[in-house]
């Protein structure tokens, strides 16, 4: 998960600032304009995760409410997202 936020962290701030959320998020909501992890393009075709439950997720992870995303309060939003996805992954029919 440290590899997922560094990448995120393009400034190396040790947060995530708001300009880098943005830019993570159009990653994710956007990926016909960006080369978005193929991973969290399926969470987002599958969820119907459009930009309002992405902001909805960043806002309810800032926990102190400083406009930042700090290591800390990212590991709960990742772990909340990869139990969704492997639970979508078990819940495919087995291909033949």
């Amino acid at each position: 998960m440290r590899k997922v936020f560094n990448k995120i962290d393009v400034d190396g701030s040790g947060q995530l600032s708001k300009a880098e959320m943005e830019t993570f998020k159009n990653q994710i909501i956007h990926p016909e304009k960006n080369q978005a992890n193929p991973i969290l393009r399926e969470f987002v075709e599958w969820s119907g995760c459009g930009e309002d439950i992405f902001l909805t997720m960043f806002k309810k992870a800032d926990e102190n409410n400083d406009g930042n995303i700090q290591y800390q309060e990212f590991v709960p939003l990742a772990i909340e997202l990869l139990c969704v996805l492997k639970a979508k992954s078990q819940a495919k029919p087995q291909e033949k």
